[in-house]
């Protein structure tokens, strides 16, 4: 499990398919080119609100599977523990992996094709 170290607090950070659903469903993402947009780094705001969100639902997820009682309850709770936007680095880059690796197809299923 990876950490993430926010406000000089280390936590476990995990991606489960429900983290993965919590972050698509708070950011009102249905398909991959709306999840591209919001993790446009050309958007501050975007970026703030995509970093949090990743991060909580990441860091949610690490207490739940180590057993732990999570210190956030909300996203605000995680924005006032942050010091630093590059604190959610870790989390972004978590979740994009995690994203690819859950929706990677099986090397042994051979490709859909049309007729």
């Amino acid at each position: 499990m990876t950490e993430v170290k926010i406000g000089g607090v280390t936590h476990p950070l995990y991606f489960s398919m429900l983290a993965i659903e919590q972050v698509l469903a708070e950011l009102k993402i249905e398909d991959f080119s709306q999840l591209g947009l919001v993790m446009d780094s050309q958007s501050v705001a975007k970026s703030m609100k995509f970093g949090r969100v990743c991060a909580l639902a990441g860091i949610q997820s690490g207490y739940r599977k180590a057993g732990e009682k999570c210190p956030f309850i909300t996203s605000d709770d995680l924005a006032d523990a942050v010091e630093h936007f590059i604190e959610l680095e870790p989390a972004i880059l978590a979740f994009s992996e995690a994203v690819q690796q859950f929706f990677k197809p099986a090397d042994d299923v051979a490709p859909v094709t049309g007729k």
